[in-house]
């Protein structure tokens, strides 16, 4: 193998190794794949004249000699070539070596980051349940509060029972007897608005009504109050026509503070053998809240 092919050989083997370390588009690799192509010319181009040297040998010995001095500079520019781009190769992977180690650091920074933020977020998220759990307490504690004012409105003998407790009672009672009875529902419509900031007043008020509607009925009758503005009348062995005539009574006018307070009232009588609390009960609510509907005065609807 000549030296020129050993060279060839070696540069063709230097243009893969560039070519497999930076790729075919480095500036290294593509201005070494010139130089080998010219190299190839030249060297392919001295061959040639060696061959046509042999019938002149003292013009080729001159050419080859002129040849040989133009090998030996190309392969000094090739060399002086490579080791720039040598150069230039390892200062680039010092610095990208450099920046790779500089984005590990900061991608650890961030990691840290983001378990800060995850351990700042649970801690926000406990917070948070806990001043929910502290707001339901205070909101349970306020009504809480408010139901102590109203829990004595009642008549004694009926504090410690409920009102669904009562109905079901007269409802067995009007089955086995086949009394009729009348159940009336009212509210006070604007009290709860025009004192809802003093539950002790309000309080007073509503025990007043109470008193004052209770002393008017037949012992027998009753009268229940449900939190906050809600009253039931049951008339015992009564109709409609009569519970109609205690519209009157229960929203006789009555003035505070130079305000009138406004009822409405709902009216139904019991089904024998048909109604139970919940269908009495929807019904008496069905005409109580269609009577609301009359903003502003009192009014009265029977189901």
């Amino acid at each position: 193998m000549t030296t020129d092919q050993k060279v060839i050989r070696y540069s063709e083997e230097v243009l893969e190794n560039f070519t497999s370390s930076f790729g075919e588009e480095e500036l290294c690799t593509v201005e070494y794949a010139k130089l080998l192509k010219a190299y190839k010319r030249l060297s392919k181009r001295y061959t040639k004249t060696i061959q046509m040297s042999d019938r002149e040998q003292r013009e080729s010995l001159d050419k080859k000699e002129s040849l040989e001095n133009d090998k030996k500079s190309i392969q000094k520019v090739v060399r002086t070539k490579i080791l720039d781009n040598v150069k230039t190769q390892r200062e680039t992977q010092e610095q990208f070596t450099q920046e790779l180690e500089q984005a590990k650091t900061r991608i650890t920074e961030l990691n840290t980051q983001v378990n800060e933020l995850k351990v700042n977020y649970s801690m926000a998220i406990k917070k948070i349940q806990k001043l929910k759990t502290i707001k339901s307490t205070s909101s349970q504690h306020d009504e809480k509060i408010k139901k102590d004012f109203h829990k004595n409105i009642n008549l004694e003998k009926f504090r410690k029972t409920t009102y669904k407790e009562i109905l079901n009672k007269v409802i067995d009672h009007a089955n086995q007897t086949n009394e009729d009875f009348v159940i009336i529902k009212f509210t006070v419509d604007n009290l709860t608005t025009m004192y809802k900031n003093n539950e002790r007043v309000s309080a007073n008020i509503l025990s007043a009504i109470l008193k004052s509607i209770n002393g008017s009925l037949p012992s027998k009758d009753i009268i229940y109050y449900v939190y906050p503005d809600i009253f039931y009348v049951l008339l015992i062995n009564r109709d409609i026509e009569h519970a109609q005539s205690m519209f009157d009574l229960i929203t006789k006018p009555r003035m505070i503070n130079k305000t009138s307070i406004h009822f409405s009232l709902g009216i139904t009588q019991f089904r024998h053998n048909e109604d139970t609390f919940d269908t009495i009960e929807a019904r008496v609510s069905e005409g109580n809240e269609e009577a609301k509907q009359m903003i502003g005065h009192n009014s009265l609807t029977i189901k």
